[in-house]
């Protein structure tokens, strides 16, 4: 896997613009049609957005790292945070009533990208997100 960018981040919704900025150039450059890059910077600002508001519930001083590799068949987008370690089952998608609150953002993510799997993370770090998106063509 190629590594194409690491973007160290605070975890603060001021840091999101930056984000999809970025996100939007990368899948620029890999080639996907508009349409999907809108998709998939949505999908990697909303699961930042639940790392900030969930993972370290708004409050200062949290960091967080996205990497973004370029594999054979896909982008992986890898979204690691300090924060106390989750359950898995944070990370299923409600069945319910989608009109409800909770929940939207990560059906919208599991729906978006081909795979999202909350790997074991490494050594002091509290979860490790990876959500893959088949290359296009």
């Amino acid at each position: 896997m190629e590594l194409i960018q690491r973007l160290p981040c605070e975890a603060c919704s001021t840091q999101l613009c930056g984000i999809r900025e970025t996100v939007r150039d990368i899948c620029a450059d890999l080639g996907y049609p508009g349409a999907d890059i809108d998709c998939i910077t949505l999908a990697i600002d909303e699961a930042c957005a639940n790392v900030i508001r969930h993972a370290y519930k708004d409050c200062e001083g949290g960091k967080f790292i996205l990497e973004v590799y370029r594999d054979v068949t896909a982008a992986v987008f890898k979204l690691q945070d300090f924060a106390d370690p989750v359950d898995k089952d944070c990370f299923r998608v409600p069945e319910e009533n989608l009109l409800k609150p909770g929940g939207l953002g990560l059906s919208l993510i599991h729906k978006v990208m081909d795979s999202v799997t909350l790997l074991p993370p490494p050594p002091n770090v509290g979860n490790l997100l990876e959500m893959r998106k088949k290359l296009p063509g």
